[in-house]
């Protein structure tokens, strides 16, 4: 009989490395000698999230699985060797593993919620965030046109008006690009994993 699926990855500087392993019924982590599990049946809901680059960290995978009950797993695609060395992708690793996982939860517990994207309320409050800022810079190029080219004159209103909305438009991009990436969507794992 073959051995379970497994992935392997230390996540912080901060512990050791963690042994994820999907048996037949559980997700299991060992750490050093520590033991935990989630039985699938007991799992609620396994979110797959794709976490773009920012200065500190390399874009990566995280996993989350979330249990009915206690304390919910959470693995990264990002391997930390040691404060000297580069932070290591192990993005297929992790893909293949997840793979497996989300297969045999699904098969074990069809009712587990298998969620692609950030939480519905962080994607809320972000998306209110920028679009109070595209109203503070649309408001402003609006602003300086008229300051510049002064009140009297129509065209500079017409002007005024048509470099706020090219500046909220052009900045607008990036955040339509952001939703399309981050927006929580459910997905059948038996049909197929989430990608980027």
């Amino acid at each position: 009989m073959s051995n379970p699926p497994s992935y392997l990855h230390r996540a912080s500087l901060i512990g050791g490395e963690r042994d994820f392993v999907a048996h037949g019924n559980r997700l299991a982590c060992h750490a050093g000698g520590s033991f935990r599990a989630i039985v699938y049946a007991e799992m609620r809901r396994i979110r797959v999230t794709r976490i773009v680059a920012s200065r500190h960290l390399p874009s990566h995978w995280r996993c989350v699985v979330t249990p009915k009950r206690g304390r919910g797993m959470t693995f990264t695609s990002l391997h930390i060797e040691s404060a000297k060395a580069p932070v290591e992708d192990r993005a297929q690793a992790m893909q293949a593993f997840t793979a497996e996982l989300l297969q045999r939860a699904a098969r074990k517990n069809p009712s587990i919620d298998f969620v692609s994207g950030k939480p519905l309320l962080i994607c809320l409050l972000w998306l209110a965030a920028y679009l109070a800022l595209l109203g503070f810079i649309g408001l402003g190029a609006y602003i300086f046109v008229i300051a510049l080219l002064g009140t009297q004159a129509i065209i500079s209103s017409i002007l005024a008006f048509l470099a706020g909305a090219g500046l909220v438009a052009a900045t607008a991009i990036p955040l339509l690009g952001w939703v399309r990436n981050n927006w929580p969507a459910r997905f059948d794992p038996l049909a197929g994993t989430p990608q980027s």
